[in-house]
């Protein structure tokens, strides 16, 4: 197996640290946008992403920030953060407006506040004719609830909405002039941002928010530490010498003569373990899909099963990153590479842990082995290369020491298997990599090629895989090490579903951005104390503060009505309808070209945290119940309860992992 394993972990060593490099570099890059919307957004920069989702589009233009929408009228968009209490302050926020409207369709922009936990607020906007208006948003809907009488906007880009908040009362204003002045009980959350209503064009600029503390009784001043006022010093780095860095979290520069790379180094422990995490997770997919090319395009012979030998290939590839004459000097460079490699089993160990924690069964039916069993072969294999760099990890998900022992000689026995398979395809380029082809034997090219992408999760991945060369030098070394016996592609796009796949009649490996996404996620929650156990070693976070997250009772509610999507198939387009009922029953009906499935059944819903709701459906009923082929051989049709985990994107959007699902009724 030396001549293509040993090609491609050699380029994987430098690869890695590119596109880890490459993640890192982005991030300064979005830092310099970052400050860019601050100048339009102000406190909510951090919240918003440029670029298209669903039928809302966000850029920056003509000196505004401004939010497209010309294709669903009842689609709203917003942005908010939450801030510290008040404690008995004020707070006034202000932001200066424009907006065309699309036709007479219906358009609305201006300040949200009063955001709370079941996914209500209030707004207070502005409308494409100039009328000015307060909203609120609870369990009957969006709904209007007041309009100011001799007021209306300039529309000439000049408008400035105030809203001004002390104790229970909220004072909203037009261009100074007072529009309206409410008044609750309770008092208003500490929640605020911005929102677009309906279809055309909506600007902002200059958000800024003033916060004034509660004055102290002049009875009780408050007592300096100490005792006294003091001049204020320096706090003191480690070891004594002044650090100068703005960021505490960013090590200083260090000297190239130092010995390390200073970019690397520069990065924040954070960055380099985001970097790890998603590297480690699409490199862990591909590898695995490319066993499968492997076998597919020059017709090896299968060890086993293929869905296991593939598993088995990529934990090859990357566990040799660490093989002796690999390992680079740099402990920055080392730790990296680690944990690329690390990630690329966990992310089935905790997907595992998730689905029992969801009370989910992976059929037995399904050509691929479950979760836990995936990690268990493919962390053998790493293991067994390496028992000593993996022995923390072994320990930490309770590896058994009799597996341990066992996954080095099965690591020996299979190395020399796939050494054997490999070296009649592929190129004999030195002692280190025997082939039975000369170097010079012709063979078919391997492209690597990138859609546009048309999601945010796109646009910042594909400069992470593009910029940097990475996969370009897979495709190099592939393309030397293998005599291929025709053209091989690589794709990476955005796809409609999560999902990534080996074509064997076009001689295509597709890598879709959401299924990177969907499990980078699933390790980033595991590992901010979410559903699955956390081995240690990765940095902990605080979770997310999700605009979108729901209660129990508010998930039901945002699901009920009318759900649509187009699921591409290797049947052709799939087109798939779900509604789900009050009452807690729901019925489903999927569309094929060859024919049309409907399932009925109960329902019922919760929030599992950072936006996402898992759906647990218990069918109760389906047509047909039996499913024939054209000689007439039919077999009976069963579906099971499941429990399915989806992703809030806005109001009438969400992510499952069969494709993107849009509110239609």
């Amino acid at each position: 197996m030396t001549s293509t394993r040993d090609c491609l972990s050699r380029a994987l060593l430098q690869l890695v640290l590119t596109v880890v490099l490459s993640a890192g570099l982005l991030s300064y890059g979005q830092r310099d946008a970052h400050a860019e919307l601050s100048d339009h957004v102000g406190p909510l920069a951090g919240a918003v992403t440029l670029g298209t989702e669903g039928a809302w589009t966000a850029q920056l233009s003509q000196g505004w920030f401004m939010l497209s929408n010309q294709s669903n009228p009842q689609s709203i968009r917003f942005y908010r953060v939450n801030a510290a209490p008040l404690n008995g302050g004020t707070r006034a926020l202000r932001v200066n407006l424009a907006l065309r409207g699309a036709g007479d369709e219906f358009s609305e922009a201006g300040l949200l506040f009063n955001y709370d936990e079941t996914g209500g607020y209030m707004a207070f906007t502005v409308g494409a004719d100039g009328t000015v208006s307060v909203w609120v948003r609870d369990s009957d809907g969006f709904n209007h609830a007041g309009v100011a009488e001799n007021l209306k906007a300039r529309m000439d880009g000049s408008d400035v909405l105030e809203l001004e908040q002390a104790g229970k009362i909220a004072k909203m204003l037009l261009n100074g002039e007072l529009a309206f002045e409410v008044e609750s009980d309770e008092g208003f959350t500490d929640s605020y941002g911005l929102i677009a209503v309906g279809t055309g064009r909506f600007a902002f600029d200059g958000l800024a928010v003033e916060e004034t503390a509660a004055a102290p009784a002049e009875d009780d001043p408050f007592p300096a530490p100490g005792g006294g006022a003091k001049e204020a010093e320096p706090f003191p780095s480690p070891g004594g010498e002044q650090q100068s860095s703005a960021d505490p979290d960013r090590p200083p520069e260090v000297p190239e003569e130092a010995g390390g790379d200073p970019q690397l180094e520069q990065l924040t422990k954070e960055e380099r373990y985001v970097g790890s995490v998603i590297m480690g997770v699409a490199f862990g997919i591909f590898f695995h899909e490319l066993g499968h090319a492997l076998i597919g395009e020059l017709q090896l012979p299968a060890t086993g099963p293929e869905e296991d030998v593939a598993d088995e290939f990529s934990a090859f590839v990357l566990g040799s990153v660490f093989e002796e004459g690999n390992l680079p000097e740099d402990p920055i460079e080392a730790e990296i590479l680690h944990d690329v490699v690390r990630y690329s089993t966990l992310l089935w160990y905790y997907n595992g842990k998730r689905m029992a924690a969801e009370g989910s069964v992976e059929p037995w039916q399904g050509e691929h082995s479950p979760s836990l069993k995936r990690f268990r072969n493919s962390f053998c294999i790493i293991y067994g290369g390496n028992p000593e760099r993996y022995q923390e990890l072994a320990e930490q998900v309770e590896f058994p020491p009799r597996n341990q022992e066992r996954c080095t000689w099965d690591y020996a026995k299979r190395y020399q298997a796939w050494e054997r398979i490999l070296i009649p395809v592929s190129r004999n380029l030195g002692e280190d990599s025997p082939g039975d082809h000369p170097p010079d034997t012709p063979g078919g090219k391997v492209i690597v090629s990138f859609d546009a992408p048309t999601t945010d999760l796109g646009r910042a991945m594909m400069p992470m895989f593009r910029d940097s060369g990475a996969m370009e030098e897979i495709a190099n070394e592939l393309e030397r090490a293998i005599v291929w016996p025709r053209d091989f592609h690589i794709v990476f796009r955005d796809c409609q579903e999560v999902n990534a796949w080996y074509d064997p009649q076009k001689g295509e490996i597709t890598m879709c951005y959401q299924l990177i996404d969907f499990f980078s996620k699933i390790v980033f929650e595991a590992e901010q104390g979410g559903q699955g156990s956390t081995p240690s070693g990765s940095p902990q976070q605080e979770p997310n503060q999700d605009p979108q997250q729901p209660t129990a009772e508010a998930a039901m509610a945002y699901l009920v009505g009318s759900w649509s999507a187009t699921i591409p198939s290797g049947w052709g387009a799939l087109q798939a309808s779900v509604t789900y009922a009050p009452d807690g029953t729901y019925q489903s009906v999927v569309t094929s070209p060859l024919s049309t499935i409907q399932i009925w059944g109960t329902w019922t819903a919760h929030p599992v945290g950072n936006g996402r709701i898992q759906i647990n459906t218990n069918p109760t009923g389906w047509d047909p119940m039996q499913i024939c082929d054209s000689y007439g051989y039919c077999t009976p049709q069963f579906y099971y309860p499941e429990a399915t985990q989806i992703q809030i994107m806005d109001e009438n959007t969400v992510q499952s992992p069969a494709g993107t699902f849009r509110r239609v009724g």
